[in-house]
């Protein structure tokens, strides 16, 4: 499996990560005015866009080269977090309330995402301390 810095080198063509996202969470995203999101696509160099307007489930779309792909994720986490109480009633009983954020594989190269006996999600899951 190639790394993210051995996957620059080759030049590969933009990768586009699809998440869903609630309409609440994508207006936070969006921001007043688009601020969030422009600020967001210029920091992480990357092409980001929220569609389905006036749907209750949105569609995030983040394009850009492998390693400004986990700086945008990173901004949009960051963004999400600073703007939660605002946007959300949030329980406060509750402690580390969690923060869902489904994204969209494509069944073609989930096989190559899991590895030969889980191996690569094992990595993912240890390196991320995401649950996938």
């Amino acid at each position: 499996m190639e790394t993210i810095s051995e996957v620059e080198e080759k030049n590969y063509p933009p990768v586009t990560l699809k998440f869903l996202s609630t309409d609440k969470f994508a207006k936070m995203l969006i921001g007043k005015k688009g601020d969030n999101i422009k600020r967001m696509s210029q920091e992480s160099k990357c092409k980001i866009l929220i569609t389905g307007q006036y749907q209750t489930i949105r569609h995030l779309e983040i394009t850009g080269k492998p390693k400004d792909l986990a700086n945008a994720i990173q901004l949009v986490s960051d963004c999400i977090q600073l703007n939660f109480d605002t946007y959300i009633n949030r329980d406060l009983t509750v402690p580390n309330t969690q923060i869902l954020l489904l994204m969209l594989i494509p069944k073609i190269i989930t096989g190559g995402i899991i590895g030969k006996r889980g191996e690569n999600i094992k990595n993912i899951r240890r390196i991320s301390g995401a649950g996938l």
